[in-house]
């Protein structure tokens, strides 16, 4: 009898040490925690790649690549170009010309070999959230 009232009472000490508020206790508590980094993390995680992907510069007209003044200067015309912005988008660099057409702001998309990528209102996308 004497061994087994040893053997759980140093379980008891044991357990005591390790856990010292008791199983449930703790184990709320770390799942909480766990809990509390997973949402903290996946919150956090966008505005970080938000920022790696908006790196974003403004250039002038004369340090484009030719291909990309080409498309540029074909599809804004005679319009107006307010300002040209280089910038990397999934990896990929894009130049961003922005033309005023009838007193609204109309942006041209062409990628580094010159490829017109799109063309769209400014001011909708100004709505969607980005900045300028």
């Amino acid at each position: 009898m004497r061994l087994h009232s040893t053997r759980v009472s140093y379980a008891k000490e044991l357990n005591a040490t390790i856990n010292p508020g008791g199983l449930g206790r703790n184990t709320n508590e770390k799942t909480i925690v766990a809990i509390s980094i997973a949402v903290i993390g996946s919150l956090a995680c966008p505005v970080f790649l938000t920022a790696a992907e908006e790196k974003e510069e403004t250039v002038k007209m004369a340090d484009l690549p030719t291909a990309v003044q080409t498309t540029i200067k074909d599809k804004a015309g005679k319009k107006e170009i307010v300002k040209i912005e280089k910038k990397t988008e999934e990896g990929k660099t894009v130049y961003e010309a922005v033309v005023n057409k009838k007193g609204k702001q109309w942006a041209i998309e062409v990628d580094a070999s010159g490829k017109f990528l799109k063309k769209y209102e400014e001011s909708k996308e100004k709505e969607k959230g980005e900045k300028y």
